[in-house]
């Protein structure tokens, strides 16, 4: 396997070829986050990140959840891994990812629901997943994501300014904040805000987010050209 890191103006950093066993899949992910943490060794390490504390089973049907969830289930499919990965929790309780995977489905659920126990359980699973890695910034961007999707904005602020805190300038920031202030009716400051996060970081669903806003706020030219990168 090569890894690479690229610096924002899309400059090789550095970059590491290694051999990793194919034929155990925990292995292979603590393998590769070692070479992460020496490709990126000028970054401080959190100091209480999480580790891996899951058997080798689990974190495979933690996989195998986790593939079918992207590949867009439907409600039934939903309930289906709800259940499984409530078993992988059983199974590692101290397994970050598992908490962080279980929000998820619930959180879209509730987007079809409208469910409050499906955002309960949803705000749940993100708080226990805080209390195993409080310094892990992912339950927070989470923890944004489904605030937003409840109109929950206070909360999905005061999440913001947390992970201002732990992860200053990240464009994802940038991103969540636009999506906030267009909730709160200020469609210009959410559109400059979303083309600053752009413009450092031109990702998929930035682009696709950008294009939509664009599209909602009738710019739909610009929307249009947005839309044209993604194919390109």
């Amino acid at each position: 396997m090569t890894l690479s890191r690229v610096a924002a103006n899309g400059s090789l950093v550095a970059t590491e070829s290694f051999e990793v066993p194919t034929d155990d899949l925990l292995l292979l992910s603590t393998t590769v986050a070692d070479w992460v943490s020496r490709i990126y060794g000028d970054y401080r390490l959190r100091s209480n990140r999480s580790r891996f504390e899951v058997r080798e089973r689990d974190y495979e049907e933690f996989l195998r959840i986790r593939e079918a969830f992207l590949r867009r289930p439907g409600e039934g499919t939903v309930e289906q891994l709800l259940t499984r990965i409530e078993q992988v929790e059983e199974g590692s309780p101290r397994f970050t990812p598992a908490y962080l995977l279980e929000a998820d489905l619930a959180r879209n659920r509730f987007l079809t629901s409208r469910s409050s126990m499906d955002l309960d359980r949803a705000f749940s699973a993100i708080e226990r997943a805080r209390a195993l890695a409080p310094d892990d910034p992912r339950p927070l961007y989470l923890l944004a994501t489904v605030a937003l999707d409840s109109e929950s904005l206070d909360l999905a602020e005061e999440a913001l300014e947390e992970l201002d805190r732990v992860r200053p300038g990240d464009p994802r920031l940038l991103a969540l904040r636009a999506l906030v202030l267009e909730r709160r009716s200020q469609p210009g400051e959410a559109l400059e805000l979303l083309r600053s996060a752009v413009r450092q970081r031109p990702s998929v669903q930035n682009l696709f987010d950008l294009a939509n806003m664009e599209n909602r706020h009738g710019r739909s030219e610009e929307a249009r050209d947005h839309l044209r990168q993604l194919l390109a």
